[in-house]
């Protein structure tokens, strides 16, 4: 491979990491338009949590995602209006969960946004 080439992959790996779209805190922002309004458990649930479920059902261990309630009752898993000290968020953003592999960014977005909003049904 010639230099030149080897030069504009390096400057892409670099600049790949500017990317504008994370915040200096390193959580996802929402790509613009796509999350206008109010992020429901609903959409949580459907999106990001109906990926969780096959190991986290009711009766499972380490614990259940099913439900608000049981989403809610795992203390320090989500607290609501902060999403970098919510362990839910954390473990996807770090790439923790799921372990067949990172949730997307925009997924990412929904759960930090849902959270950042309170956490609401």
């Amino acid at each position: 491979m010639n230099f030149s080439k080897v030069y504009l992959m390096a400057l892409v790996v670099v600049l790949s990491g500017c990317s504008p779209s994370h915040s200096p805190y390193g959580k996802p922002e929402a790509p613009p338009g796509d999350l206008g309004g109010d992020v429901k458990f609903a959409a949580v649930q459907s999106q990001v949590l109906s990926k969780c479920i096959g190991c986290h059902n009711s009766g499972s261990v380490p614990f259940d995602l099913t439900s608000l309630d049981a989403v809610m009752n795992r203390s320090g898993f989500v607290v609501p209006g902060s999403p970098e000290t919510s362990r839910f968020f954390t473990v996807l953003q770090g790439g923790t969960m799921p372990p067949s592999g990172p949730l997307s960014s925009a997924l990412q977005a929904l759960v930090f946004e849902w959270i950042q909003q309170g956490a609401n049904l």
